[in-house]
């Protein structure tokens, strides 16, 4: 199965990630499959340039500002400690060119060039801010091995520092060395139990690791209650690991301890909504509006009240609730989708586009998320070759965007471009590696064709050994071996596939290889227990239609 239909729509939730209690929260617009994923982040660095290294140079430079200092937090953490540890280093003129180089090339998408130039920096200047900077353009540019490669760097260069530790934990994740990651962050949690950040990188990394990481966390909540954060990672780790009553008892708890602090009642809210109490959520979402400071930026409390609006099939109410949000708020953009969400689904597409059409930026990244939204929208209402144009157009200007490849190649494919399709994919291949969803991709759509299907099993089983447990490439690879005639291995595979994820699709090959082998009563059962989830899946009804003569 690709990971791809072309669906669209915008996250009014946050993202399922730890709650972010000042609110710096990026947005996020969804559409993997069963939707595309795409996620798109601010990246900052207008300020970088001039501030970066001002309180690393000679004596006899000038003491940094209050602004510079800011950008050293920033950048750095809130570890005095760590800041305290940075080389004196001298920055000259060369530095400067050389840095602002390689954010040019960054701003039109040269990740390669961008992190070579702060690697060579990293390693002349054992600083090890350059260092992490090589390592965070290589994670944008979807390369965890390079990220690594530089995080190892920094790590030398800052052998004390828990962020660099945790950074290196994340890409060993994205590595594959997930054994490797749990070290790592078990030291740091051995040097400091309530590091909340290394506790929720660890739960990332299995049930068994989440379920170490709440009683590391738990253990020191209960020795030192006051513990702010620890308890709030706390509360997310319940959240999680589906134990709501207990994020809301953590959550309740830092309210009473807090009564001033409107934080909480977000956490409450949050848990609220996982429980579909609407009612609850609104009240305490207004009550944390009311409470909240004039300058705070409360543009996440309104996206969660136009979600409630919204899911009260009250789309006025919904629209009220977006015009609240600030354009100085970090939820603005999100904000701007959602209209144009909330349009489309009222079936005023062209608005939404107009809509889309108005919203401005000068980041590469965002210019690039409208063009992906605005064809998305164009598919949804089956103008394909539009959003085909549309999606080429945008490939013109940003040709190494890997999302913005991806989509194009599914459009493509659509249309029955195939041979376009195909190029997409391999160039995305190159491009990227590392990342299975290309693969998988190629793989499925030769299999699905039944066209060199002993490559489509080599480039699908690339994918597995990227993420093993991932449904739809498990999909993919159980349904390229029933077309290579490998019906016994290829039941495992969709068995397997369904029961991890039951979507509608892959109960259509299952059910299809299960008639295949003369199973035609469970063959059934499972095409009807598919038509409960989505009755209206295309691959579904065909299949039905080839084997029942009706969907």
């Amino acid at each position: 199965m690709k990971t791809g239909r072309l669906q669209f729509r915008v996250l009014l939730l946050a993202e399922k990630r730890p709650l972010s209690f000042n609110f710096k929260v990026k947005y996020a617009v969804s559409f993997f499959f069963p939707l595309f994923s795409f996620l798109a982040r601010h990246i900052g660095t207008a300020a970088l340039i001039f501030t970066l290294w001002a309180n690393a140079c000679a004596a006899d430079a000038p003491v940094p500002t209050d602004a510079e200092n800011m950008m050293l937090i920033e950048l750095h953490g809130n570890n005095p400690e760590e800041r305290d540890r940075l080389p004196s280093l001298v920055l000259t003129s060369q530095i400067i060119f050389r840095v602002l180089a390689a954010e040019i090339a960054l701003q039109r998408y040269l990740f390669a060039p961008a992190y070579q130039a702060y690697l060579a920096l990293a390693r002349e200047t054992h600083d090890p801010r350059m260092a992490q900077r090589a390592s965070e353009i290589a994670l944008d540019a979807h390369s965890p091995s390079d990220a690594l490669a530089a995080v190892r760097i920094w790590r030398r260069d800052a052998p004390h520092s828990r962020r660099a530790a945790r950074f290196e934990a994340r890409l060993l994740v994205l590595s594959g060395q997930p054994d490797a990651a749990q070290r790592s962050l078990e030291r740091v949690l051995a040097l400091k139990p309530d590091d909340e950040d290394a506790a929720l990188l660890l739960a990332q990394l299995g049930p068994e690791q989440r379920r170490q990481a709440i009683n590391t966390l738990r253990a020191a909540v209960e020795h030192h209650p006051a513990a702010h954060k620890a308890r709030l990672a706390l509360a997310q780790l319940y959240l999680s690991n589906q134990q709501p009553d207990d994020a809301l008892r953590e959550f309740q708890a830092l309210h009473v301890q807090h009564p001033d602090d409107p934080a909480p009642l977000m956490g409450i809210a949050r848990v609220c909504l996982e429980q579909k109490r609407l009612d609850a959520a609104e009240e305490n979402l207004r009550q944390y509006l009311h409470m909240a400071p004039p300058d705070a930026d409360t543009g996440q409390a309104y996206l969660y009240l136009a979600f409630i609006a919204a899911e009260k099939d009250n789309t006025a109410q919904a629209m009220q609730w977006l015009d609240k949000i600030s354009p100085a708020s970090s939820r603005h953009i999100p904000a701007w989708l959602a209209r144009a969400q909330l349009l489309a689904q009222s079936g005023r597409i062209d608005e939404a586009r107009a809509l889309l059409a108005r919203l401005k930026s000068s980041d590469p990244k965002i210019q690039v998320l409208i063009a992906r939204i605005d064809s998305a929208l164009l598919l949804e209402t089956q103008r394909n070759m539009e959003a085909e144009e549309r999606l080429a157009q945008a490939y013109q200007v940003w040709p190494d965007a890997p999302e913005l490849i991806y989509d194009y190649a599914m459009a493509a494919e659509r249309n029955g471009h195939y041979a376009r399709m195909e190029m997409l994919l391999r160039r995305l291949i190159d491009l990227q590696p590392d990342q299975p969803e290309a693969y998988n991709a190629l793989g499925y759509a030769l299999a699905d064709r039944s066209q060199q299907l002993n490559q489509a099993q080599q480039l699908i089983e690339k994918a597995v050994q990227r993420a093993p447990d991932n449904p739809y490439f498990l999909d993919s690879l159980g349904w390229v071996k029933y077309r290579l005639g490998n019906i016994e291995e290829a039941t495992a595979l969709l068995q397997r596939a369904y029961q991890i994820e039951p979507h509608a699709e892959i109960g259509a090959h299952l059910g299809e290889v299960l008639w295949k082998q003369g199973q035609q009563e469970e063959a059934r059962r499972i095409w009807r227990d598919a038509q409960r989830i989505e009755p209206d899946n295309a691959t579904l009804c065909e299949t039905m239609q080839r084997f029942l003569g009706q969907p």
